[in-house]
């Protein structure tokens, strides 16, 4: 039991208070040994390792703050350069390095505003991901059909961001490229841990689908490129299916 007692010079001290009980060879008591400990150093040393732990929290969620603040600013210049631009193909360009700078940008606003500042919960964060894309390229409920299945678990900074930008290129591909006019256009987004750690992301849509001679290893996308990259730095593996419309599997652990 530790109690805290006040000295008689005003002074705080700590004492740790053990209390035996003695027994005979037949387990009757016989009495009770009473230990006392003064343990105000190791109470000093844990109060400033607490308030160094809470410093550290407000500095670190400050720098959260400030990264989000300034990827908001370079999303801004994005936004406002593309209205100084007449042709499409640059808008189209300016607007993808926006989307990019955005799903960094959502991290880092949902890192600042958790209570754990390093890890992140993957259901909240694709799902305002995913609608922070659709806002983009004025996606309404009635021309597509979306669903998130995302376990609600959480991830380590470095992960949530290489599959945030993951996410961010294959999904803007298949808001971009997949969908007919006239048809009404499905995409899935699941995410999985097993009880190995091993995690599974799955983005598909029902779209035209690749082209029939297509291979992730020769593509000039520069979006499945930077997929390619993202998937190394998680040391996963990426697998594509061109059927009825196209499916991205990535497998990864930690």
């Amino acid at each position: 039991m530790e109690k805290r007692y006040f000295h008689k010079d005003g002074q705080i001290v700590w004492i740790l208070l053990s209390v035996s009980l003695v027994r005979d060879k037949l387990g009757q008591p016989l009495y009770f040994i009473a230990q006392i400990q003064n343990i105000s150093k190791r109470k000093q040393a844990e109060e400033t390792i607490a308030a160094s732990l809470t410093e550290k929290e407000i500095l670190l969620k400050e720098v959260h703050h400030r990264v989000k603040n300034n990827l908001q600013v370079i999303d801004s210049l994005f936004r406002h350069q593309c209205r100084h631009i007449q042709e499409p193909k640059v808008i189209q360009i300016l607007k993808e390095c926006q989307n990019r700078v955005s799903s960094m940008a959502l991290l880092h606003e949902q890192l600042y505003q958790a209570k754990d500042l390093a890890r992140i919960d993957a259901a909240k964060y694709f799902q305002s991901l995913v609608a922070t894309l659709y806002e983009s390229y004025k996606i309404d409920g009635t021309s597509s059909t979306l669903k998130i299945d995302v376990q609600s678990t959480f991830i380590e900074l470095e992960i949530a961001l290489n599959c945030g930008l993951i996410i961010n290129e294959l999904v803007s591909n298949s808001l971009k490229y997949a969908f007919i006019k006239d048809k009404i256009g499905y995409l899935q987004i699941k995410f999985i841990e097993d009880e190995k750690h091993n995690f599974t992301l799955i983005v598909k849509d029902n779209g035209i689908g690749l082209p029939e001679d297509f291979t992730l290893e020769k593509t000039n996308s520069l979006g499945l490129k930077l997929v390619k990259s993202f998937v190394r730095q998680l040391q996963g593996t990426i697998q594509v299916n061109n059927y009825n419309g196209t499916e991205f599997i990535i497998l990864f652990r930690v």
